[in-house]
C-alpha cells in the first residue's frame, strides 16, 4: 500500500477527520488480510476501548527533550500535533505508520524533531515549543486495535547566563551610598539572586541569600572593601558574574605610635640610652597615609618608621606623627612623651662607717646621678630580695656591739637602663696589730708633727689628737692622723693622747707621747787642772756637733777603785745655770784627800744632752 493508503496528508487540521482515515484503511485492511469476523470494512472502533493521559514535561532551552507516547511500543499509527499557548488550533508535528516516518517542515520553529516509534524528540528545543503537544496512536493488543491518546504539556526553560554587574560607584567616600544592580538577559523566572564579597583577610562571604537584582549599601564603610560578585540562579542553573572591585577611600584615622623597644611609664613610652629605638605610627587610611614626625614641633623625618640608632638623653620629649590622605587632603596627628632613661656616672660604690659616736654601725650605698635615680636597698645575700630601698643613697645602721667581726651586706642597685641589679659588697673587720703613735720635728725644728697610725679594717679606725687639757686638736681621720703645730717653750714635757675608736670595739685604744726639747750639743773636756793645792779646780770645755742649748751643767763624784760599786755612786751637781756663751768655770771647796772625777752636760731647756768623758784633774801648775 502507498503512502497514500497508511498516511494521512498532514494536510488535516483535525485530528478526529484524519484518525478517522486511518480507522478506516486499517480496519479494511485488517479483514481483506483475515481478520476477525466480528468487524466488516467500515465498522468504527469503540470508543469505550479509547485510553488517555494528561501529562506535564519540561524541557531546558537549546537542549533535547524527548516526549513519550505513553507506554506504546510499536504502535500502528501514531500522529503528533502542537497547539500554542492562546490557541485552539493544533498543528501537526510529525506522523508515523511503523515503518516510516514524517515531520512536519514549519514545526522547525520548535527545533530539530524526530520521530522513533511513538517517542518525538526535539533536539535544541525553542521557546516557540513551550505548548500543547497531542499524540494520538492506534496499537493492537491481543489482535485488538485500540486507540490512545496523550497530552503532553511541554514547558521551555531557559537558563540563565551570566550576569552582568554594575556599581553606580565603584570608589565612594566613607559614608556615601552604593547601588550595585546585577542583570541577566534572559532566564525562566523565579530568578533567585545572591550576593558575595570576597577579601585575603575574610575569603567569600555571603551578603544576601535568595535577594533581589540590586545590592544597596546605604553608608559605605571600609569594612565593605573587597572584591564582589552577584549569582543569579532559577530552577535550571545558576551563574555568577565576574567579580568588581568596591574600593572605599577613608581616613586616615587618628594615628597610633608604637615604639621597639617597649616600655611605658606614667608620662608615655621610655627609652635607655645608646638603644636602638624605633618609632611606627599607623593611622588607617584609603589610599595609605602619608607620615611625616615632629620632634618638639621641628621635623625631622618622613616615613612610616622612624629610626634612632643610638638615643641619647638629649632626645627626650615630644614626638608628633601627623598622617596625610592625599587623595582626600584630610589629616590627624597624635603625640607621645619620650623619655629616655640613663646611668650615673662611675660605679656603684658601698661602705661602712661608725655612728652614734661609734656605738653603731652605718652601711652607707651611693650611686648619685642618672635618671631615674637609682633604687638602693642593702640585704644580707642576693637571695634575700626586699622592696625597702632608697634612691641614689641607702644607710643601715646597725648596733656595732651586735655585728660579728667580718659580717658582709650586699648591696643591690636596680635601674631601667642596668639588664640585672647591680652588686656591692662590704665585709666589716676589725684591722690587727695596736696604735702607734710618734712626734718629730720638722728641719731647723720649724714645726711638730704629731703622728698616729693603725692602718687597715673596714671600717677604718678613726684616730685623733688631744692635748695634756684633753682638748681635741685637729679633726678625726681614718687610719692615719697627723698633727701639725709650732713648737714653743710651754710645750716641754707636755703629753699627748692619739685615742682610736672603731664600732665593734666595745672601747677605745690610747697611745701617748710626750714633748722634750732637743738635745743639746755635745760636750768635751778641754782642760781639768788644780789651780791651788787639790781644794780648786779649773774646768774648761769645747762643744761638739750642732744643737740649741740653754746652759750648762757640772759634775762630780769621787773617783773610788772599788770595781763594779764605783757606777752606784751618784753625781753631785757643782755648778748649774752656767751661761751657754761660757766655756770655762773654777770648781772649789775640794777635800784634799779625795779625788774625784769631773763631767759636763749642756742643757737645752728641760732637755739634758749627753754628759761628756769623766776626768780627773790633773797636777797643780
Amino acid at each position: 500500500m502507498g503512502l497514500d493508503g497508511r498516511l494521512c496528508t498532514l494536510d488535516c487540521t483535525l485530528a478526529a477527520s484524519c484518525l478517522y482515515f486511518l480507522n478506516s484503511s486499517l480496519i479494511g485492511e485488517y479483514e481483506s488480510s483475515g481478520g476477525h469476523d466480528n468487524y466488516r470494512k467500515s465498522q468504527l472502533l469503540p470508543l469505550e476501548d479509547t485510553e488517555y493521559d494528561e501529562q506535564v514535561v519540561k524541557g531546558v532551552h537549546n537542549h533535547s527533550v524527548r516526549l513519550a507516547c505513553g507506554d506504546i511500543v510499536q504502535p500502528l499509527v501514531v500522529f503528533w500535533s502542537f497547539t500554542k499557548p492562546g490557541s485552539l488550533i493544533p498543528r501537526a508535528v510529525a506522523i508515523s505508520n511503523g515503518l516510516e516516518s514524517k515531520v512536519e517542515k514549519a514545526s522547525a520553529v520548535l527545533g530539530e524533531i524526530s520521530l522513533r516509534n511513538s517517542t518525538l524528540e526535539i533536539k535544541k528545543l525553542q521557546q516557540a515549543a513551550e505548548g500543547h503537544f497531542m499524540c494520538q496512536a492506534m496499537y493492537e493488543v491481543d489482535g485488538e486495535i485500540k486507540v490512545a491518546y496523550f497530552y503532553i504539556e511541554l514547558l521551555v526553560l531557559v537558563p540563565v547566563p551570566k550576569p552582568f554587574l554594575q556599581i553606580n560607584n565603584s570608589t565612594p567616600v566613607e559614608g556615601m551610598p552604593v547601588v550595585m544592580i546585577c542583570t541577566v538577559k534572559e532566564g525562566t523566572p523565579p530568578i533567585a539572586y545572591s550576593w558575595q564579597r570576597y577579601t585575603n583577610r575574610d575569603g567569600m562571604v555571603v551578603l544576601a541569600e535568595a535577594g533581589t537584582h540590586l545590592l544597596n549599601l546605604t553608608s559605605a564603610n571600609r569594612t565593605y572593601m573587597g572584591w564582589y560578585t552577584c549569582t543569579a540562579q532559577n530552577e535550571v542553573n545558576s551563574q555568577t558574574s565576574n567579580g568588581m572591585y568596591l574600593d572605599v577611600i577613608y581616613g586616615p584615622d587618628e594615628p597610633v605610635i608604637s615604639i621597639e623597644p617597649f616600655a611605658i611609664n606614667q608620662h608615655g613610652f621610655s627609652a635607655n640610652e645608646q638603644e636602638e629605638v624605633i618609632m611606627t605610627c599607623l593611622a588607617p587610611s584609603n589610599p595609605p597615609s602619608h607620615y611625616i614626625w615632629f620632634y618638639n614641633s621641628s621635623q625631622v623625618y618622613s616615613g612610616q618608621k622612624y629610626v634612632i640608632a643610638r638615643i641619647s638623653r638629649t632626645q627626650t620629649g615630644i614626638y608628633t606623627c601627623l598622617a596625610q590622605n592625599m587623595h582626600l587632603n584630610t589629616r590627624t596627628q597624635t603625640t607621645i612623651i619620650l623619655t629616655v632613661y640613663y646611668l650615673p656616672k662611675g660605679q656603684l660604690h658601698c661602705m661602712s662607717l661608725p655612728a652614734s659616736n661609734f656605738q653603731d654601725l652605718a652601711l652607707h650605698c651611693l650611686w648619685p646621678g642618672g635618671f631615674p635615680s637609682v633604687h638602693l636597698r642593702w640585704v644580707k645575700s642576693r637571695a634575700e630580695e626586699t622592696n625597702m630601698g632608697s634612691f641614689s643613697r641607702a644607710i643601715q645602721i646597725h648596733r656595732g656591739a651586735d655585728v660579728p667581726n667580718g659580717t658582709s651586706y650586699i648591696c643591690l642597685a636596680s635601674h631601667p637602663a642596668l639588664r640585672k641589679d647591680a652588686i656591692c659588697r662590704t665585709t666589716v673587720w676589725v684591722p690587727k696589730g695596736s696604735l702607734t703613735c710618734s712626734v718629730v720635728a720638722t728641719k731647723l725644728n720649724e714645726f711638730l708633727m704629731l703622728t698616729c697610725d693603725w692602718p687597715g679594717g673596714e671600717p677604718q679606725v678613726t684616730l685623733w689628737w688631744r692635748d695634756w687639757r684633753h682638748h681635741m686638736l685637729g679633726s678625726m681621720k681614718p687610719s692615719h692622723n697627723v698633727f701639725v703645730m709650732k713648737p714653743n717653750a710651754t710645750l716641754g714635757g707636755k703629753v699627748f693622747t692619739c685615742t682610736a675608736a672603731h664600732p665593734l670595739w666595745a672601747r677605745t685604744a690610747e697611745c701617748h707621747v710626750q714633748l722634750e726639747y732637743p738635745n743639746p750639743p755635745n760636750v768635751t773636756i778641754s782642760r781639768l787642772m788644780y789651780t791651788r793645792p787639790r781644794t780648786e779646780v779649773e774646768l774648761e770645755w769645747e762643744i761638739r756637733g750642732s744643737g740649741n742649748l740653754t746652759g750648762f751643767v757640772v759634775q762630780r763624784r769621787e773617783a773610788k777603785k772599788t770595781g763594779p760599786k764605783q757606777m752606784a755612786i751618784s753625781w753631785e751637781t757643782v755648778a748649774n745655770n752656767i751661761d751657754p756663751d761660757v766655756r770655762g768655770r773654777k770648781l772649789g771647796g775640794l777635800d784634799p784627800a779625795v779625788v774625784y772625777f769631773f763631767r759636763i752636760l749642756a742643757v737645752n731647756h728641760r732637755t739634758t744632752g749627753y754628759p761628756s768623758e769623766m776626768k780627773t784633774p790633773g797636777a797643780f801648775e
